[in-house]
């Protein structure tokens, strides 16, 4: 009987955070989905071994002729069995670092992207130091929202302007 364990099912990983790039995180974040079911199968498997176990143990106890007959192979089945939840369970904390890892990599690719990179030797505001299509982006996005809550405000503005004076103009006709 081999020990899944002893088999490193699930072998360390060391990837440099440098490797991990914004079109990378569609990859991890399928990666962290089957750890995910792995996880949930993991401990579905330990689930059913264990009631299996207990089933076991419920007809070893019920039927005494079949309980000495078949004493030492239900001995060694239970042990079986506990052999195998005990692999599963050291595969979760595994599992769980893995999965941890994947987040922790989605997090540092998120929050490394160079919109403005002040790692530069220059100090202070300027191209060097800047992502320039970053910058070209929010512009593109930033300006014209910005004309268009100046444009509403005018609009706005104008609008209440109108009804506050017809207000008075109706007054002064009373």
């Amino acid at each position: 009987m081999t020990n899944l364990a002893q088999q490193n099912v699930l072998p360390e990983i060391e990837v440099p955070v440098e490797d991990f790039k914004i079109g990378r995180i569609q990859e991890i974040q399928i990666l962290e989905d089957e750890a995910n079911k792995a996880m949930f199968i993991l401990r579905a498997n330990c689930k059913v071994l264990r009631s299996v176990q207990q089933e076991y143990d419920n007809l070893a106890s019920s039927a005494d002729a079949l309980a000495d007959q078949c004493a030492s192979e239900l001995e060694a089945f239970h042990h079986y069995i506990d052999t195998v939840v005990n692999d599963l369970e050291i595969l979760q904390p595994k599992l769980d670092s893995l999965l941890r890892m994947a987040a922790d990599r989605k997090s540092l690719t998120l929050m490394s992207t160079p919109i403005v990179n002040f790692d530069a030797p220059t100090s202070g505001f300027s191209l060097n130091n800047i992502g320039v299509g970053a910058l070209e982006l929010y512009l593109v996005v930033s300006l014209p929202l910005l004309c268009v809550t100046v444009l509403l405000w005018i609009a706005w503005y104008l609008h209440e302007r109108r009804g506050s004076s017809e207000q008075v103009m109706d007054e002064e006709r009373q």
